[in-house]
């Protein structure tokens, strides 16, 4: 595959692509949703301002949790989303399971990357309108959801260490039978 890529050659041509870029209307939305990320960032030191700013992302992360869970016949028993100190860390939420097995591990413990893709949708059929109708405040609304909801996609190293052999075991299944369907 041949990827011709040209790039500007003059002041003009880039001065006409940075303006383009940061015009079009998807930057102000992206550049919200930054901030917002920044701001959960910077409330990590204060644990209780960072549990009650990213609730709605914790929420939904413990959600992915219990309905894969459930889907995939891991049985959840619990869910709790109040956080709480254990030895020298803070847990903001969690969901407890009566099944977990190798074949449940990993879609289980992964779930949460499955708003990366609800976020996509949102930002297109919520955030962006929003923005371009000129309703700011709901734009703004939407922005710290999206923010809360990247904030909060990304599995914690307890999902990882559950998941992990699980995930080596469906990749090693899944290459397996990649290899098969290219002998035929």
């Amino acid at each position: 595959m041949d990827l011709n890529i040209e790039l500007p050659s003059s002041l003009a041509e880039w001065s006409s692509l940075f303006w383009h870029i940061h015009t079009h209307p998807v930057t102000p939305s992206a550049y919200l949703i930054l901030i917002w990320l920044a701001i959960l960032h910077a409330s990590r030191e204060a644990t209780w301002k960072m549990a009650s700013l990213s609730l709605p992302g914790t929420l939904l992360h413990e959600i992915m949790h219990y309905v894969v869970g459930f889907l995939f016949g891991a049985r959840p028993v619990s869910m709790d989303l109040i956080p709480s100190r254990i030895n020298d860390r803070w847990v903001l939420g969690s969901v407890s399971f009566a099944r977990i097995t190798i074949f449940n591990a990993a879609p289980t413990a992964f779930a949460p990357l499955l708003m990366i893709p609800l976020a996509w949708w949102l930002f297109q059929h919520w955030m962006l309108p929003a923005f371009l109708i000129g309703h700011y405040g709901e734009w703004i609304l939407a922005g710290y959801l999206l923010g809360c909801g990247v904030f909060s996609c990304l599995p914690s190293w307890t999902d990882i260490k559950l998941g992990a052999a699980s995930a080596l075991m469906w990749t090693g299944f899944g290459s397996g039978l990649w290899y098969a369907a290219s002998l035929t």
